[in-house]
C-alpha cells in the first residue's frame, strides 16, 4: 500500500466530520482512506472521534457491581 500525504484541507475536512458526530468506518467511507489511515491521523492530531456502535451491544445493558 502507498502512503498518500494528507493535506492541509483533509485535514479540515476529517475534523469537520469528526465533529459531525460520526464514526470513523463512514469517515473513511467520505475521505477515501482506509479506517487505519483515519485511525493514525486522528491521533496524531489529537482529534476525538465517536464511536462506532457494536450490533451485538445493542439494547444490552452494563451490569452494576458492588462491593458487599
Amino acid at each position: 500500500m502507498v502512503f498518500i500525504p494528507w493535506s492541509d484541507v483533509e485535514d479540515m475536512r476529517l475534523r469537520e466530520l469528526a465533529r459531525s458526530g460520526i464514526g470513523m468506518v463512514e469517515i473513511a467511507a467520505h475521505m477515501g482512506r482506509t479506517k487505519s489511515a483515519i485511525r493514525a491521523r486522528v491521533e496524531k492530531l489529537n482529534i476525538a472521534v465517536a464511536r462506532q456502535q457494536n450490533p451485538m451491544q445493542v439494547g444490552k445493558k452494563l451490569s452494576k457491581t458492588t462491593n458487599r
